[in-house]
């Protein structure tokens, strides 16, 4: 997976991944923020940069407008989020006891 700075793992994978897809479409953040309903462009930025874990259904809206296969993005998320309990903490994505 690539690293940032010295994190690594699923969430920092899948925010790779978020963005290389993104700029494979030829959509901006800001664009990719509107076509999937967040509020605000750093959301997204947060989430390519791997800082946070995006909720489920903005992956699957991700998966559905960058036309990758079912699933394909969802898998990175569910490692992250597993990543993430096993680690003990909670980096935003969603509220602590929410399924994503």
């Amino acid at each position: 997976p690539p690293v940032t700075g010295q994190r690594q793992g699923a969430a920092v994978w899948l925010g790779a991944e978020l963005r290389r897809l993104r700029r494979e479409a030829g959509l901006s953040q800001r664009k990719l923020t509107q076509l999937i309903g967040l509020s605000a462009h750093s959301n997204l930025g947060e989430y390519e940069r791997g800082d946070r874990i995006p909720p489920g259904d903005i992956v699957r809206a991700c998966e559905r407008l960058l036309t990758v296969p079912p699933g394909y993005l969802q898998r990175l998320h569910q490692q992250a989020l597993r990543e993430r309990a096993r680690a003990g903490g909670w980096a935003g994505g969603s509220l602590p006891g929410h399924v994503a």
